[in-house]
């Protein structure tokens, strides 16, 4: 087996390690906040990005 069939397979492994890492992380963070929170419908206070304060 040459070097570049185990560097084949190593990068599928690290590429399954990823993908299931992020499916963990979906489930945990959807069993953990809610669907508007997710999403950003809750309100908060604008902030002025501009640095114009509102004026003119």
């Amino acid at each position: 087996m040459s070097i570049w069939s185990l560097m084949n397979y190593a990068a599928w492994a690290v590429s399954a390690v990823i993908y299931f890492w992020l499916l963990k992380d979906f489930f945990k963070t959807n069993r953990e906040y809610s669907e508007d929170v997710l999403m950003g419908t809750y309100v908060e206070e604008e902030v002025d990005v501009t640095g114009e304060g509102g004026q003119g």
